[in-house]
């Protein structure tokens, strides 16, 4: 089970995203890849978002097997299958969809903090080598300063986008799963 390289979503959610958006449909062996990760045995951890871990949280196992078994007759897809990967197999090791954005920032942050520090140095120390060799602490608290800060904005911008990403996908699920409700509940009154 491998992840996608650098969003650390499951390489698996980005076919069925794909799948879905292109054709409406999904190739079923891709969620059985993902809930092939050894389930985690209770729901929420101290501090979900600092590991991603290579598991699945028991509420996204349950979500993943319920889509799976909807999709897996003939009926399962029609024109109202949403055509995004639902956020069980986004972030599978995430139950919570808000710790999900924060699990992103600090992993950004820390995956390229050491080349924009390398970057923001190679910058300052270059044009000015030689006052840089005198007196080197003030030059790398600089680019140390600068790289920290260049990582934070770029975390900030992965946090907001995966945040409002999964959440315009909650709020589709939810709202077909309300639509849903409705029908089948209109449907008995008559």
């Amino acid at each position: 089970m491998t992840k996608g390289l650098g969003s650390l979503i499951p390489v698996e959610s980005v076919h069925i995203n794909n799948d879905l958006a292109r054709t409406g449909t999904f190739q079923l062996e891709h969620i059985n890849s993902i809930l092939q990760r050894p389930v985690r045995r209770r729901d929420s951890t101290s501090q979900p978002w600092l590991t991603i871990n290579q598991d699945i949280a028991p509420s996204n196992h349950s979500a993943l097997l319920a889509l799976r078994d909807t999709f897996s007759t003939p009926k399962g897809f029609s024109l109202d299958t949403p055509r995004y990967a639902p956020c069980a197999s986004v972030h599978p090791s995430l139950a919570s969809c808000s710790s999900m954005g924060i699990s992103r920032f600090l992993g950004v942050g820390k995956r390229i903090l050491p080349i924009l520090f390398i970057v923001h140095l190679a910058a300052m120390a270059g044009p000015r080598f030689r006052s840089f060799l005198k007196s080197p602490d003030a030059l790398l608290t600089k680019a140390a300063m600068e790289g920290l800060r260049s990582s934070t904005a770029l975390g900030a911008f992965v946090f907001i986008y995966h945040s409002a990403s999964c959440l315009s996908i909650s709020l589709i699920f939810l709202t077909i799963s309300q639509q849903s409700t409705v029908t089948s509940t209109s449907s008995i009154n008559f």
